[in-house]
């Protein structure tokens, strides 16, 4: 999921609070999360709850994917299970965005070298985030400063085959003040509590284990548009 919005819209914030409705990690999958992290002596802990890994945008692919000397997991294998996001997107160098191509496709972070080839399991959700446009928050949705030309060199620093790969585009506003009080009222009172999200969430995946084995995920697009064609057959015959 890629979010675009001006700086303090919430990008991070909504990002952080994403792998607190994850259920937490059941007992192989806590085991293989624990594996990465000690083979270079990073310890966790609360072994159950989900990885989140903000890399900095000044990291370099080599930190990114794999290790320097040693054959050690890079970020993308210590957000195994969990969640890999990617603040201020442009900024990052687009050796890193292609070093993310096999990851994401394979689920595999491969170090191959002349002495060792190994490989660690990465399957994460990538969340990426970035400004609309160069200036940030000298600019307003409504008044922004910066010529089209601009805005397009901007964006173009993100690799299009990492967009390629992303499912979701969302839009982030920037809220009134007023308007946020409210609804953050409305929510104490009204919305539903993080615990009751999260039983929601673990109560999709359960069903889409239950219904083929794995997550949607995991699903061919073809086997994907069959399931989607299913449901949409049986609200119509519900109704």
């Amino acid at each position: 999921m890629i979010m675009l919005g001006p700086p303090g819209a919430g990008k991070t914030m909504l990002a952080r609070s994403f792998v607190d409705l994850l259920p937490t990690l059941n007992d192989q999958f806590s085991l293989e999360v624990s594996t990465i992290y000690s083979s270079i002596g990073l310890e966790r802990n609360d072994h159950a709850k989900v990885p989140f890994r903000d890399p900095h945008n000044s990291i370099r692919s080599a930190a990114m994917v794999v290790g320097d000397q040693q054959p050690q997991p890079g970020e993308v294998a210590l957000a195994h299970k969990g969640v890999l996001f990617l603040d201020e997107l442009p900024h990052f160098k687009p050796a890193t965005f292609d070093s993310l191509r096999e990851p994401i496709e394979t689920g595999y972070e491969v170090i191959a070298r002349a002495k060792y080839q190994v490989s660690f399991p990465c399957e994460f959700q990538l969340i990426v985030a970035m400004n609309p446009c160069p200036a940030g928050r000298s600019c307003k949705e409504d008044d922004c400063r910066c010529g089209p030309s601009q805005v397009q060199k901007y964006r173009s620093h993100v690799s299009g085959h990492l967009l390629d790969r992303i499912d979701l585009h969302v839009q982030v506003p920037e809220l009134d003040q007023l308007l946020l009080a409210k609804l953050q009222k409305q929510n104490a009172t009204t919305g539903d509590p993080p615990p009751r999200l999260k039983e929601k969430v673990k109560s999709a995946m359960h069903a889409q284990l239950q219904r083929k084995g794995c997550r949607n995920v995991k699903l061919s697009g073809r086997a994907l548009n069959a399931e989607i064609a299913n449901a949409n057959i049986s609200e119509k015959f519900l109704h």
